[in-house]
């Protein structure tokens, strides 16, 4: 039986995190042109922010451990609305898992741990983009009670319609409120 373990990225994990990146966000829906040195770059700001929440899921068995994925994320750094800012809000950039080991539930687990250090960094709000063409994806963060926000002028332009959709959680149970079906926040 196979055990998966989330911790916090290490300089080693780098490789397999630029690896996997470039091959599940160059496909669609995704479609991203980043290219390798695009990536590193970016991973290299991230790992070293201060505000960052970089996990990697290694699954382990009696003799060795294997990479299984990764969730990136760091403190939004714009305001979303007057509720949802970047004082209280992380960014969740990406998320993603091997292949092979998809159905495992390595995603489940990588996105639950993602939103208990969240909460430990006392952050009230993880929000995140992703595309409306990938049903599962949307299902997925739906699952995690992830809401759509309304306003997504942030997205792109000139205020132009996009294919991606803005979606956030709030944590931290303690605080008053609920989720509205359309993602605006209810007192």
């Amino acid at each position: 039986m196979t055990g998966v373990e989330i911790e916090y990225c290490g300089e080693g994990d780098k490789p397999y995190i630029s690896d996997l990146f470039l091959r599940t966000f160059k496909e669609s829906p995704w479609n991203s042109k980043m290219s390798k040195k695009d990536v590193d770059s970016y991973l290299d700001s991230i790992l070293n922010s201060k505000d960052s929440i970089c996990l990697v899921a290694k699954t382990k068995d009696t003799t060795e451990s294997k990479f299984a994925g990764f969730a990136l994320g760091s403190k939004l750094g714009y305001t979303l609305n007057s509720e949802i800012n970047e004082n209280d809000t992380v960014y969740l950039s990406s998320i993603a898992v091997e292949p092979k080991k998809r159905g495992m539930g390595i995603g489940n687990q990588l996105l639950s741990e993602y939103m208990k250090r969240a909460e430990e960094q006392n952050f009230r709000y993880i929000s995140l983009i992703t595309s409306t063409k990938s049903e599962e994806t949307l299902n997925f963060y739906k699952k995690f009670s992830f809401s759509k926000l309304e306003d997504e002028r942030d997205l792109s332009p000139e205020n132009t319609k996009t294919e991606n959709i803005c979606m956030f959680k709030r944590l931290n149970s303690d605080i008053s409120g609920s989720y509205g079906i359309s993602g605006q926040i209810n007192p």
